[in-house]
């Protein structure tokens, strides 16, 4: 019951309560079945998932190394059991590898989460994985694609875009053709997406999260983070088309579910308040200042700049956008202030010739 509930909070996005039912389950299989019991192993493997899943890497990779090691020992390297764990390893280690890329210029967070590259490594149990899950019989076909998918994001991190794609093709025909679970196509659409969205084809970058975010709401609902993430992707998309009030409604949806969520520092939060600012400061400068009268709308790009100065009050520029908005609303007093603002704070300073006549 345990490993089950673990199970349904990791759907929801609630690692840590999964974490604390994987954990009574491992230590009672462990109890009661033995320490290298499949069942106990399983929970054992799942259980580093989690720990993995909730950034919790170093005690993630333990269990996980650990789980190997027995899987090893006790059933040898062709079991499904011994595959499983090396697939679970190699992604603790890939994902440490993209966390290291993601916070390659903050060194607090790399020293924080002991992050390193270790593409190499990872590729090598890959491998070894991939080898493995053909030799058996039967061939393990599911854990081959969970190979194959992992192989394909260190080819996306090292810039081999074209094998990355032919990787993900291949493992998505083949989940149309065997029906693989949601969470799995999910994950597979989503991660073909990224390398479209890293060769700059964007409407093929929007066909692919279009795809993946029916299936997310049958999968988990209407309200998870994987949801919101995947719309502030499809935001994203839909933004480098030129086609900035629909990217705008997409990335307010994906805002709104983690401010809901009380969600604070987690990255996939900064992404959602980052296209949320891209898609106010963009249309914020439309409605201030298109050519066509009846295209204006002054207010409404006073609310929208201001929102961004509110999510991040440190950024000059976006004050620069609330300013030239307030003047264009005739909100000359506000604009003033504004300008006080930017003075007080920014290292870079708006000055005076920067403003519109009418501040001046």
């Amino acid at each position: 019951i345990h490993l089950t509930l673990g199970k349904a909070f990791r759907n929801l996005d609630q690692f840590a309560k999964g974490i604390t039912h994987c954990e009574a389950s491992w230590r009672i299989r462990r109890e009661h079945l033995g320490e290298v019991d499949l069942a106990t192993l399983d929970a054992m493997i799942f259980t580093g998932a989690l720990l993995r899943e909730n950034e919790q890497f170093t005690e993630g990779e333990k269990v996980a190394r650990e789980a190997l090691r027995l899987c090893r020992a006790t059933y040898g390297d062709t079991h499904a059991i011994t595959i499983r764990a090396i697939e679970s390893l190699s992604r603790h280690i890939g994902t440490q590898s993209f966390y290291h890329r993601v916070f390659a210029e903050r060194p607090e967070e790399l020293e924080r989460y002991g992050l390193r590259n270790r593409d190499q490594e990872a590729e090598k149990l890959i491998n070894e994985g991939l080898r493995l899950a053909e030799t058996i019989s039967p061939p393990d076909a599911d854990r081959k694609l969970q190979f194959l998918r992992l192989r394909a994001k260190i080819m996306k991190r090292q810039g081999r875009l074209d094998e990355a794609e032919k990787a993900l093709q291949e493992v998505l025909a083949i989940s149309r053709r065997e029906p693989a679970e949601l969470r799995h196509l999910i994950a597979i659409l989503a991660e073909l997406a990224s390398v479209h969205h890293a060769k700059k084809e964007w409407n093929e970058v929007e066909r692919l999260y279009r795809e993946a975010i029916p299936f997310c709401e049958q999968f988990q609902g209407d309200n998870s983070n994987n949801l919101a993430g995947l719309k502030g992707n499809l935001s994203a998309a839909i933004y480098n088309q030129d086609r900035f009030e629909e990217a705008h409604a997409f990335a307010v949806e994906a805002f709104d579910h983690f401010r809901q969520q009380g969600a604070g520092q987690d990255i996939d939060v900064q992404v959602a308040v980052d296209q949320l600012i891209r898609c106010n400061t963009q249309l914020a400068w439309r409605l201030s200042t298109a050519a066509k009268p009846e295209d204006r709308d002054p207010k409404r790009a006073v609310k929208l700049a201001r929102q961004s100065t509110e999510l991040r009050p440190e950024d000059s520029d976006l004050w620069r956008w609330l300013l030239i908005a307030q003047v264009e609303a005739g909100e000359y007093e506000q604009a003033i202030k504004s300008f006080a603002e930017v003075e007080e704070f920014s290292e870079k300073k708006l000055y005076r010739h920067h403003l519109p006549l009418a501040v001046a």
